[in-house]
């Protein structure tokens, strides 16, 4: 599946019973990782973040959505690139790709 926004592009795939996402925008790259699981009643999370990036926290807040969302083991790279934005423009792509995952989410269970 493939999803798109204005700034946002969202690419999933199924590996077995679980879901990675890749979520980019501007040009395409790996800035953080995060993996969410859902383990007896138990969530956990792993973060990674690239050194020079700040993608890891918006991936774990859209790791820990689609995980909740999905129930099951979900990845999530994110990579996306802003030439010298500002703090406005960070908050504005942030939420944007928030809306997109819940997007995404929503599509996904509608068709189970």
């Amino acid at each position: 599946m493939e999803y798109e926004t204005k700034n946002i592009q969202i690419k999933m795939t199924n590996v077995g019973d679980d879901t990675v996402f890749f979520v980019t925008g501007g040009k395409a790259h790996i800035g953080g990782i995060a993996i969410a699981y859902a383990q007896n009643e138990a969530h956990g999370q792993h973060i990674f973040q690239i050194p020079g990036h700040q993608e890891a926290e918006l991936a774990a807040q859209l790791a820990t959505t689609a995980c909740l969302s999905l129930g099951h083991t979900v990845v999530v790279l994110v990579g996306i690139h802003l030439h010298e934005p500002t703090k406005e423009q960070i908050n504005e792509i942030v939420n944007e790709a928030k809306e997109a995952m819940d997007d995404v989410l929503w599509k996904l269970s509608q068709l189970i």
